[in-house]
């Protein structure tokens, strides 16, 4: 199949890792590439809650909750002193 890796594909990537790398080496790169991997997964698992939250809507009882009462906007808007209007010379 195009695009797998074959076992025979692996076991020869393995076998040029340990020429190159040697096998004192070889754990090593092991487990700082699974602490890699483990990290990368734990940082998209979180930007994927994050974008889970940021996304999901509120309830409908949570929005009446927030909206500001019509009542208040008028009075707020009204001028408590009356204005005059300039007078002509």
């Amino acid at each position: 199949m195009l695009g797998l890796i074959e076992p025979g594909h692996l076991i020869l990537i393995l076998l040029a890792a340990l020429v190159v790398f040697g096998p004192r080496r070889l754990p090593e790169l092991g487990k700082s590439l699974g602490g890699a991997i483990r990290s990368f997964r734990q940082g998209t698992h979180g930007l994927a809650e994050d974008f889970a939250e940021a996304t999901r809507t509120p309830a409908p009882e949570a929005v009446r909750a927030e909206a500001v009462p019509v009542q208040t906007l008028v009075a707020a808007a009204a001028p408590s002193t009356p204005v005059r209007a300039p007078e002509a010379e």
